[in-house]
């Protein structure tokens, strides 16, 4: 959009010419996909139905040495919220492996901040080498299959508002019934999570 607006200032056989008119309904047809994408993403992470949930699944975000950063703290204090209001009982799994540079994995971190919030350890499962969303879920599916022979599982995913839609549309492909547990965004990461997130879901729909 920079370009194309530099070009109509400076180069005057740029404007009416067919390059422009094409820049102009790729522009349109980018701004309109964006606008319907982040519309799904806004009530796609606040349309669920979390009633009979199996399994809790909390995805893994950054962490800050052996403490999980405020976009994961936001999540497993709303899946703590959750299971303290709907007296769930069931497993939680947590999930992330270990980054670049970093001493301990995403779920070891997260399972420290359940127990020392008064969860039982003996129901947290860890999932500890996945590297994105994806991968949470898929992992996540690999060790609920271990315990569980059941179709048709239903899972709440925990994590930030802008990342459940493409998140319950995996657990879905992946065979799961899927509802989402919505964490707030801090502020300062929403604008880049989004625009983010539009590209991440436009590569999960064309690639599945």
């Amino acid at each position: 959009m920079l370009i194309h607006g530099l070009l109509r200032k400076y180069k005057v056989f740029y404007i009416g010419s067919p390059a422009e008119k094409l820049v102009n309904i790729v522009i349109i047809i980018i701004l309109i996909s964006f606008i319907m994408v982040e519309s799904m993403i806004i009530t796609g992470a606040y349309i669920n139905n979390r009633e009979n949930v199996d399994y809790i699944l909390i995805l893994g975000a950054g962490i800050i040495d052996d403490r999980p950063s405020l976009e994961l703290k936001y999540r497993l204090d709303t899946a703590i919220k959750f299971i303290k209001e709907s007296n769930y009982n069931q497993e939680v799994i947590v999930c992330g492996g270990k980054g670049r540079n970093e001493q301990f994995s995403e779920a070891y971190v997260m399972e420290k901040y359940l127990i020392d919030h008064g969860f039982s350890k003996e129901k947290i499962l860890k999932e500890e080498k996945s590297r994105s969303t994806y991968e949470n879920i898929k992992y996540a599916k690999d060790i609920i299959e271990i315990v569980d022979s059941r179709n048709n599982i239903k899972v709440a995913i925990a994590s930030n508002d802008f990342h459940l839609f493409r998140a319950k549309l995996i657990a879905n492909r992946l065979g799961f019934q899927a509802a989402g547990l919505p964490a707030k965004t801090p502020l300062y990461i929403i604008p880049n999570h989004h625009v983010r997130e539009y590209f991440a879901i436009i590569k999960s729909i064309i690639f599945k």
